[in-house]
């Protein structure tokens, strides 16, 4: 596991959630959290994209994107990469679909604990959008 996994397990087992632990850990840059809090949890629990994959879109989109300090005309192709990649390694982009159940249902919390999904399930996405954050980040700095 990498320095930057670990980091990013860290903040994530300290309560922030997985789109901010992502985030966090590859921008190095704590005001960029915020813009990453309502992402987690598949977008605020409404059934959306993983929150760890769309905190490695944004990540990728404050290194990258227009006006930031490594700005790349390659940052749609590498977000596109990121999206496939991820859907090809665990069959969904979709937080319930990855969970096996909803993050709206009233026993979530409940359902979560039971079936591990810190554990099993998002700390594994949160570590393999990192590693692929690493690839792509590597000629950059952090913000």
């Amino acid at each position: 596991m990498s320095n930057t996994q670990e980091v990013a397990l860290k903040y994530f087992q300290e309560g922030y959630n997985c789109a901010e632990s992502v985030v966090l850990a590859t921008t190095k840059n704590p005001a960029a959290t915020a813009v990453a809090s309502a992402f987690g949890s598949g977008l605020s629990c409404t059934e959306g994209m993983c929150g760890a994959l769309s905190g490695g879109v944004l990540a990728l989109s404050l290194t990258k994107g227009k006006g930031a300090r490594h700005e790349s005309a390659e940052l749609g192709t590498e977000v596109k990469a990121l999206v496939e990649g991820f859907q090809t390694t665990f069959g969904s982009t979709g937080c319930s679909t990855l969970l096996g159940f909803s993050l709206t249902d009233k026993d979530a919390g409940e359902k979560f604990q039971a079936k591990g999904c810190f554990e099993t399930k998002c700390s594994l996405y949160v570590k393999y959008i990192i590693e692929e954050l690493d690839h792509l980040l590597k000629p950059t700095q952090p913000l």
